[in-house]
């Protein structure tokens, strides 16, 4: 698979795209939100396609990449994320009931692939907070905007560990410095059930990948870990942590400008220390700094699950378990 000039990719569920009019128009006049818009829509449909090698997933969509780049001359491509838009390229989560384009290997060939906090280091399907949580039916002349009214984190660095000279190619590794409250957090799963639950603590909050009427939070594995594959059940309470990210709204209107509701759901990725990651063929990465260094295995959702046009009154009556409790401290996720 290749990325050619005037399409996107020459085969999959992104060959539409490269048909598609408006996409080119987008990326040559698009705003920088549209651009964002559209490059993790891009990426979620690349997600679906079929590789060879998971370590193709980045070179293969080297192409697109640099068309974006020359759009965005001031923004440094981070395996698969942009500088400029950090925070939003980060709150992404799997397709559970999606299919697995990439045969699982393990792990430890994701995190060769990409920093964990990459949506690259996953082999499965890939969503963005910019694609709305609940897969809205947009009204003929409606339009969607995207907008972050809270942010749990402050990103302080981020850097990607070339394999190549191209910095839009393959990636060994990266880390990413942030400053949050981090929440100790455990998980189980038991024979009934074919998800794992989160709990965060003291927060109260579990989540798990069950869908039922009035639920309001989820939790979704980033990759198949090989320890749990296969396991009627498990469970582990140690050194396992949630970091809050932010809260991202999606408010759709008329053409007039009339409001006809918002989303808003909050993000928090699941950690673990990386005294307990398994890495194998590491590249050049360093021994991480004990008790400073973790790795993200996992995304939790935290929000309303119908459209509403009272969204202050739904966070009044569903409080964010985010908002106390928690250590400030400053961490590194590779």
């Amino acid at each position: 698979m290749s990325a050619r000039k005037n399409t996107v990719c020459e085969c999959g569920q992104v060959e539409h795209m490269g048909r598609n009019q408006a996409y080119h128009n987008t990326l040559l006049t698009g705003s920088p939100e549209e651009l964002q818009v559209l490059w993790h829509e891009t990426v979620s449909s690349y997600s679906r396609l079929s590789l060879s090698f998971g370590t193709d997933k980045l070179p293969a969509l080297s192409g697109l990449a640099q068309r974006f780049s020359r759009r965005q001359p001031e923004a440094r491509y981070l395996a698969g994320a942009w500088d400029t838009s950090l925070l939003p390229d980060l709150l992404w989560w799997n397709q559970p009931d999606g299919p697995i384009p990439l045969a699982h290997k393990g792990h430890s060939e994701a995190i060769t692939i990409a920093p964990s906090w990459s949506w690259a280091a996953s082999n499965t399907v890939v969503k963005f907070a910019t694609r709305s949580t609940h897969g809205w039916v947009t009204p003929y002349g409606a339009k969607k905007s995207f907008y972050y009214p809270r942010k749990y984190v402050e990103i302080r660095s981020a850097d990607c560990h070339l394999a190549t000279a191209d910095p839009t190619g393959q990636v060994t590794g990266g880390q990413l410095i942030v400053s949050g409250r981090l929440f100790q957090a455990k998980m189980w799963k038991d024979p009934a059930n074919t998800f794992a639950t989160v709990a965060v603590e003291p927060s109260g909050l579990t989540a798990s990948g069950l869908d039922w009427p009035g639920c309001h939070s989820w939790f979704y594995h980033d990759v198949p870990c090989p320890r749990w594959a296969g396991a009627s059940s498990f469970s582990r309470e140690e050194d396992l942590f949630c970091l809050p990210l932010a809260r991202a709204g999606c408010l759709l209107a008329e053409s007039n400008g009339r409001v006809i509701g918002r989303d808003e759901t909050e993000f928090a990725v699941i950690l673990e220390s990386c005294s307990q990651a398994i890495i194998k063929d590491s590249g050049n990465w360093k021994e991480p700094r004990e008790g400073d260094c973790y790795r993200r295995i996992g995304m939790v959702l935290v929000g309303n699950s119908i459209l509403s046009k009272d969204i202050e009154g739904y966070w009044s009556e569903h409080p964010s378990p985010f908002e106390f409790g928690g250590e400030e401290k400053a961490i590194t996720i590779i």
